[in-house]
């Protein structure tokens, strides 16, 4: 009922605006509303919608997403003014930790206004209520000591997940630091430093500084030499009669600036060439690099030296290079030794070196090695050396190319006739040809790399070259080279032997699966050869009718004794049948020209094989495998004896038999008929 008078009152109220805003029901007796369905069927929706469910409470009561501190040290006391981006996600009152009580508050604002503060076990509380996007503004005032050496002072606060700070001091502090976090910018600016700086999550400012020492009276300032360190890494690339020296020095200026370096080279070594950064120029005199930074270096400062000794023979000896830095106050250096040839080398009269495993060694020259290193040192002191004894052996010849499967499909007719397909599947680095001794008379039909056409050509040997390309430099990816060709054999007659010889390529190659497809109406035994019959494996069977059709049972199963050690041979191989089968079935058999070899390519449907003699598939298959094959011919030979085919002979005489039966038959029906009419 409560529905109901509810319902009616909606109506009510979307017939008669009137009412809705004064809000008093008009008196409509027996009246009718009327109303469109649209708004019947808005009105409907809205009754029956579901009440809408509770939010669930948020995560935390608030968040802060972004933080500004803007840090101004004067004379004895320092103020920092925080800005706070925050946003109230909580309903109601929230507590918002701005620091502790030693945080030095003063003042703070909540976007333009004074903020409502409490204190709460010796922490200061900021109260917000309602949820939205708050700007906060918090002052602190700290004592910031300012004695002559090192002083700083630090102002704790809530935890921020990230930061901003632009700090203004006076120009005579230096070292200026802000715990945890990276000066981005320093500038000298109207008697002011301003360093500019971002961090991560920290909980206090903590800001590091040095006083000088005042100046007695009318005594000069006196000038305070620089002090330099360096860190040198050298990596030693022993190659035939040239050794080459990768150095980089790592300088660390400090009190005052420097303008240039000077760098002593020994051990034979010339400098090829010099880069570091604003480099102006360079020069080497009595054995000294002398480099001009360009400007005045302060702080950090790189150098990159590339060195070079020649020899005369690739066997001999091999000094290290001596690479001593002038005017430092400290040196230290690591020495890393690799070949890119083939050479033996050996330390030996070590003076003044630390010998240390390859991994113990800085991460910059271990990614910088191309090839394993052999020898690291460390030395802190001059002088150093070592003799590296180099000798050269013969290197020996490796494979540039493998191929590591061969697949295919040889079909022969009993008047003299062959078609073979072959696949290979190989890898290369620098190979530009792969060539193939062909059976006697063949004719190449087609080739293709990786399902490309290609043009072959012939040598003056009389071989075939297909060309190829390199593989990919990941994990040495394979492609696919594949040749068609037609061979004239002997005509089968109605008994004899074959012997067959397969294309020879000039690369090795690790496993060979072929299938030989043999006419019909011919018994094969004594299979003798270079390749293994394979007796187990289901290849797709084919039923053949008079009209020769034939019928693909899609069934070709992987044995685990079969000889093979790759399953993707097999899977190939049984790829190239069926697409044979299905060829045969879509009559795609074209008459193929006898003319020889032009060059020329024709194009194909991919992965079809153009048999190109007008007759059927039509034949018993024969598969063989053979593993590890260096550049032979593998060569297979079989028997063959010619099958009766006296069964028709049979069944005439058999239907002359059952007619002269019926005959007879008839005749005795027909003469007891006769006898009982008479």
């Amino acid at each position: 009922m409560k529905r109901a008078m509810i319902f009616a009152a909606l109506l009510i109220a979307a017939a008669a605006p009137g009412w809705a805003a004064s809000k008093q029901l008009p008196d409509l007796e027996s009246g009718k509303v009327i109303l469109l369905w649209t708004d019947f069927e808005k009105m409907l929706d809205k009754y029956l919608a579901e009440e809408p469910q509770d939010a669930p409470p948020p995560p935390a009561d608030y968040s802060l997403h972004d933080a500004f501190f803007e840090i101004d040290i004067k004379k004895d006391f320092a103020e920092i003014k925080a800005i706070y981006g925050l946003e109230v996600l909580a309903d109601g009152w929230v507590s918002v930790h701005l620091g502790r009580n030693s945080s030095g508050i003063n003042r703070v604002m909540v976007d333009g206004e004074q903020g409502l503060l409490k204190e709460d076990s010796g922490r200061i509380m900021l109260l917000l209520k309602g949820p939205g996007p708050r700007k906060v503004m918090v002052r602190h005032t700290v004592a910031a000591p300012q004695k002559p050496g090192g002083n700083s002072f630090s102002v704790p606060l809530f935890p921020v997940p990230g930061a901003e700070f632009k700090l203004t001091a006076p120009a005579e502090l230096s070292d200026i630091a802000i715990s945890r976090a990276v000066i981005i910018d320093r500038k000298e600016k109207d008697k002011e430093t301003v360093v500019e700086a971002v961090s991560g999550t920290i909980g206090e400012i903590r800001v590091d500084y040095s006083v000088p020492a005042p100046e007695a009276a009318g005594e000069e300032k006196e000038e305070v030499p620089p002090k330099v360190y360096s860190e040198t890494e050298t990596l030693l690339t022993i190659a035939d009669e040239v050794t080459t020296a990768e150095v980089d020095i790592s300088y660390d200026v400090k009190h005052n600036p420097v303008t240039g370096f000077e760098i002593e080279i020994g051990g034979g070594y010339e400098v090829i060439d010099v880069t570091g950064k604003g480099v102006a120029g360079w020069q080497v005199k009595d054995g000294v690099l002398e480099v001009n930074a360009g400007y005045e270096v302060k702080g950090s400062y790189g150098l990159s030296l590339d060195l070079e000794s020649q020899r005369n023979t690739a066997s001999g000896m091999v000094s290290l290079p001596q690479i001593k830095t002038r005017g430092v106050e400290r040196e230290t250096g690591h020495i890393a030794v690799l070949t890119s040839a083939s050479l033996e080398l050996k330390v030996e009269k070590i003076e003044d070196l630390m010998p240390l495993d390859v991994t113990e060694i800085p991460g910059t020259l271990q990614n910088k090695a191309g090839y394993p290193l052999l020898y690291a040192f460390r030395y802190v002191r001059h002088p150093y050396g070592a003799d590296i004894t180099v000798k050269r052996h013969q290197e020996v010849e490796v494979l540039n190319a493998a191929i590591d499967i061969i697949n295919l499909v040889t079909i022969f007719t009993n008047d003299g006739k062959s078609v073979t397909r072959i696949i290979y599947e190989l890898r290369n680095n620098k190979k530009q040809y792969v060539k193939i001794d062909l059976p006697q008379k063949a004719e190449v039909w087609s080739a293709y790399l990786d399902d490309e056409p290609v043009k072959p050509t012939r040598n003056e040997k009389g071989q075939v070259l297909l060309p190829l390309k390199k593989s990919g430099a990941e994990k040495r990816a394979g492609f696919t080279v594949e040749l068609i060709y037609y061979a004239p054999v002997e005509d089968m007659e109605e008994d004899g032997a074959h012997r067959m010889v397969l294309p020879k390529a000039d690369i090795p190659a690790s496993e060979m699966l072929l299938s030989l497809y043999l006419p019909p109406h011919y018994e094969y035994e004594d299979f003798e050869g270079d390749l293994e019959k394979i007796e187990k494996m289901d290849a797709p069977q084919q039923d053949r009718t008079k009209d020769e059709k034939v019928e693909d049972k899609e069934a070709f199963h992987i044995k685990s004794d079969i000889g093979i050690s790759s399953k993707r041979a097999i899977n190939r191989q049984a790829q190239m049948e069926k697409e044979i089968v299905e060829q045969v079935r879509q009559q795609a058999v074209k008459p193929a020209p006898s003319s020889p070899m032009t060059g020329t390519v024709r194009q194909r449907p991919r992965g079809m094989l153009p048999v190109k003699f007008n007759v059927p598939l039509r034949g018993k298959p024969f598969r063989f495998s053979k593993l590890i094959i260096m550049n032979e011919s593998p060569g297979l030979s079989f028997k063959y004896e010619k099958i009766e085919e006296d069964g028709d002979f049979v069944y005439i005489l058999i239907g002359i038999a059952a007619a002269a039966v019926v005959f007879v038959v008839v005749l005795v029906l027909i003469g007891r008929a006769m006898k009982k009419k008479k």
